[in-house]
């Protein structure tokens, strides 16, 4: 399987990008990093139908994985953009993206509506957990079925194991009623 990506250049800018704006957040480690991508891709996936780096995702132990990420930040840590700095983050030990300050990251392939997303979500999640931040994507069901390892498809974040409302299940009756008498 090729694990580039359509997009790597995005990719590293917005690991840049977030690395530098997560700057003065203690939480901030390579497992939140991950979500954090995950969570900018996936608000944009649900407003445009698209995501903002164009990365496929594969089920990690504490979430979804752009599957390039190695790649990525040893690409920039070798470049010297970028430094991989061992951390005690609460109990567990962690590694913290650190974006070299005398390197902007290179922004100019995003929408203004793309780093306002990015930038919603670092601000939504500034002090949070990597585990805090989990509890969306463990309860979503292509979490579930997923193996370890495993591509989830974009689209299938998007399918829900709850039991639809009264309301919901009166309007999917209403728009079969309607596609009844169109056949």
């Amino acid at each position: 399987m090729n694990i580039s990506l359509c997009f790597p250049d995005k990719l590293e800018e917005l690991v840049l990008h977030i690395s530098a704006m997560s700057e003065h957040d203690g939480r901030f480690g390579s497992t939140k990093l991950n979500k954090l991508v995950w969570a900018a891709d996936f608000q944009a996936f649900c407003e445009t139908g698209r995501t903002i780096t164009g990365a496929s995702y594969q089920k990690g132990q504490y979430g979804p994985i752009p599957r390039a990420m190695p790649i990525v930040l040893n690409r920039l840590k070798e470049e010297g953009r970028l430094a991989l700095k061992s951390v005690k983050m609460g109990t567990k030990s962690g590694i913290r993206p650190i974006a070299n300050p005398g390197i902007r990251p290179d922004l100019t392939a995003f929408s203004q509506r793309d780093l306002g997303t990015v930038d919603k979500v670092i601000a939504e999640n500034f002090g949070k957990t990597g585990t805090a931040m989990s509890t969306d994507t463990h309860k979503r069901l292509a979490y579930k079925v997923a193996k370890n390892g495993e591509t989830i498809p974009f689209a299938a974040w998007l399918i829900s194991a709850r039991r639809p409302t009264e309301q919901q299940k009166k309007h999917g009756q209403t728009l079969a009623a309607k596609n009844a008498r169109k056949s």
